[in-house]
């Protein structure tokens, strides 16, 4: 049975003026998808490259009312770049030879073996047709399904991802959908899968008293400027402990990244399973104090976004009934 739109609300595709925009997928041609020290070659060589190669934020990015900043980029060749550049018509073949007269770095970048192109005649090497590469100062939100959550966020400026997005920025905007009687209506009318329909993300039901609140706009501003000094907090104690423990060029693992969460024993665990390294035992009691003085900071930050994230569910209660099960 079709739940009832509440009165007085709109759908999201009107409020933001604009329905679900698809992120940029390169998969699976994953050759796109540049690390720094790529990205930094291939524009030291071709200058000219610059403006198509953007930070892209994958999935672990994304969290409730903010993002990380991405350390990977990815290349944005247009449809229609190759003709526009490269001044030529042709394909396949013949195309690529213009390529790499004008952009050896790229050339050499995308020489991937023969059998993992695509098979097919056209310029392989630039975005499908209906890609949509948003402008570096659009702004945007996108989501990401989280266990029976979905959470929203502001795309960092100059960033592209493959998730779908909105052209919008509004912090109230991200106060009411991340608030639990948005989620609420979610869980209770959206089909129990892995994702979540981008046509049920168009019609979520946004209060219309709510879009000049200045309560709430002030609330979600002052939780997306939390949030964001928590990631920041989180990514300098990450950047410390590679600093200190990680052999040249090893990542961290997803485990050390909630740093935050561990006892000293939980994180001597972690390093030794991301770096096989270890805290010297003359140092525990000096990481031991590191590790609780920025717990503790985090910890009050993820306070302050609780106390902020009742009063925001207050105010979107009073406007948006959560549906029956």
């Amino acid at each position: 049975m079709t739940t009832p739109f509440p009165v007085d609300c709109q759908p999201l595709h009107t409020v933001v003026g604009s329905h679900t925009i698809a992120g940029v997928n390169p998969s699976p041609r994953t050759v796109f998808v540049l690390e720094k020290a790529q990205r930094d070659r291939l524009v030291l060589l071709d200058t000219q490259l610059a403006p198509f190669i953007r930070r892209y934020s994958i999935s672990d990015d994304i969290q409730r009312y903010g993002m990380i900043s991405s350390n990977k980029f990815l290349l944005c060749l247009p449809a229609g770049w190759t003709m526009q550049h490269c001044h030529t018509t042709a394909t396949g073949n013949d195309a690529w030879q213009c390529i790499a007269e004008r952009y050896p770095a790229l050339a050499r970048h995308l020489a991937i073996p023969v059998a993992e192109r695509p098979f097919t005649p056209h310029h392989w090497w630039e975005l499908p047709s209906d890609a949509i590469i948003p402008h570096t100062q659009q702004p945007m939100c996108t989501w990401q399904a989280v266990r029976t959550q979905v959470h929203f966020t502001v795309v960092t400026a100059g960033h592209v991802n493959a998730n779908p997005w909105l052209p919008s920025d509004a912090p109230w905007l991200l106060g009411v959908l991340n608030s639990t009687p948005m989620q609420r209506w979610i869980q209770r009318t959206s089909a129990r899968t892995a994702q979540v329909a981008t046509s049920m993300i168009d019609d979520l039901p946004i209060p219309t008293a709510l879009i000049d609140h200045r309560e709430l706009h002030r609330l979600a501003s002052a939780t997306m400027a939390i949030v964001a000094q928590r990631i920041q907090l989180n990514q300098q104690g990450l950047a410390t402990l590679i600093r200190n423990f990680a052999p040249l060029g090893v990542p961290a693992s997803s485990a050390l990244r909630s740093w935050y969460d561990m006892d000293l024993a939980g994180l001597r665990v972690a390093l030794r399973k991301s770096f096989k390294n270890d805290i010297p035992e003359r140092l525990h009691d000096e990481w031991r104090t590191w590790l609780t003085n920025h717990r503790d900071q985090h910890d009050a930050l993820g306070q302050q976004i609780t106390s902020n994230d009742q009063l925001i569910n207050r105010i979107v209660a009073e406007y948006l009934p959560v549906p029956k099960s």
